[in-house]
């Protein structure tokens, strides 16, 4: 996998290490302009940038992202499929839904 942007970090958690792609990498004047649907897609974007199926191009074209333009790229997006993955999202799921409860 390819990290052009060096976004790719680590996050420790107690005894546990993660590896996360982090958005603060990123110039925030873009970013803080994206709407919060984008942002996840541009984190998807770091998670898969390969240098084929996602480029640094990829990247750049949604961080130059102009509400008001006709699209002129199209984006890959991979969902997430492994079990790893599909479990955490299952977690996250079950945690917000025990703080609505609360």
């Amino acid at each position: 996998m390819n990290n052009s942007f060096r976004a790719r970090s680590t996050l420790k958690v107690g005894d546990q290490s993660y590896e996360i792609w982090s958005l603060a990498a990123l110039p925030q004047e873009k970013i803080t302009r994206l709407p919060y649907s984008l942002r996840v897609l541009l984190e998807n974007l770091l998670r898969h940038e390969d240098g084929v199926n996602v480029t640094r191009a990829d990247i750049e074209a949604l961080l130059a992202w102009d509400p008001a333009a006709t699209p002129a790229h199209e984006i890959a997006f991979t969902p997430c499929v492994t079990p790893s993955c599909v479990s955490a999202a299952a977690r996250s799921a079950s945690t917000r839904s025990t703080r609505r409860s609360s």
